[in-house]
């Protein structure tokens, strides 16, 4: 397990429990190009299942939530949660499929309650593309709104790349601003993000 403070922000990566099982139940859905489409509001090449409840419904969702709040409660102790507080986390999780020439742009997911997210690296070729922080400063815009400000280098930012290995997991507060590179190889990229939000 690895905390680090990255642009002042608290990060945690370390292993999926029980990674081996949980990509043999997700492999041969993620290997099905027809079980992902193209996001409506993304601003990228990447599939995914978020808009689609029927499709995210067909993956083995138990196998992922059986381990992840193992993760979960060790991060919002490391953030100082109170245990009353981590046990009104609900989650929500989708997947998403990188081939050739895929790429997500940078965003964040701080909608609604959110407070933590993840990205798990489900399935991640050696050298494939890299999940990336971005701070900037114009991260007091919204990032999907960022193209309105051009190529103006007063608002150029600074890249964290986290070194990741297939079956990690990190996790990062849902205001955080990221974004996948280019994947440049021909085999399949697959991650699960999630986030998980306080009930009120």
């Amino acid at each position: 397990m690895n905390f680090e403070i990255m642009f002042g922000i608290p990060i945690l990566k370390t292993r999926m429990p029980n990674h081996e099982n949980i990509l043999k139940g997700f492999l041969p859905l993620i290997e099905n190009n027809d079980n992902f489409d193209p996001s409506v509001t993304w601003n990228c090449d990447c599939k995914t299942t978020i808009d689609n409840q029927e499709k995210n419904g067909k993956f083995p969702w138990d196998l992922f939530f059986e381990e992840i709040y193992q993760v979960l409660n060790k991060y919002a102790s490391i953030i100082g949660m109170t245990d009353t507080s981590t046990a009104q986390l609900s989650g929500h999780a989708w997947i998403n499929r990188y081939d050739k020439n895929d790429f997500q742009e940078i965003h964040h997911h701080k909608q609604g309650n959110n407070l933590i997210s993840c990205a798990y690296m489900l399935k991640l070729p050696k050298d494939s593309a890299e999940f990336s922080f971005y701070q900037s400063n114009y991260d007091v815009f919204p990032a999907h709104l960022k193209h309105v400000f051009g190529e103006n280098n007063m608002f150029s930012g600074d890249t964290i790349k986290p070194i990741l290995s297939e079956g990690d997991i990190i996790l990062f507060p849902s205001s955080t601003t990221h974004y996948v590179n280019v994947h440049k190889l021909s085999n399949l990229r697959s991650t699960i993000s999630a986030n998980f939000e306080i009930k009120l």
